[in-house]
């Protein structure tokens, strides 16, 4: 449902990073860019959240992080649609 809301989608992405009442403070979106052309959209944002369950490979530690994260969500120009997304961060990774 939400690939056939278009621009629609990135609206209310926009509205949730403004809204604590609804993505709850432990993590917090600043979104800083959003970029729309002709391959797709992408969101830019700061993250900032209490590392409390694995991700990345990266065991908890329960101490509040700070990373960016850039989605993508790739344009079907076919299909008139989106196709998924790809997640790109720079949150560290701890050595194994």
């Amino acid at each position: 449902m939400l690939d056939e809301l278009g621009p629609t989608f990135v609206k209310f992405g926009q509205l949730l990073s403004t809204r604590p009442d609804i993505v709850p403070p432990d993590i917090v979106f600043e979104l800083q860019n959003i970029v729309i052309g002709p391959q797709g959209v992408v969101e830019e944002a700061i993250v900032t959240g209490t590392h409390s369950a694995k991700w990345l490979d990266n065991e908890p530690t329960g101490e509040t992080m700070t990373w960016r994260n850039a989605i993508f969500f790739p344009w079907d120009p076919v299909s008139r649609r989106f196709k998924g997304e790809r997640v790109y961060t720079d949150m560290p990774r701890r050595a194994a």
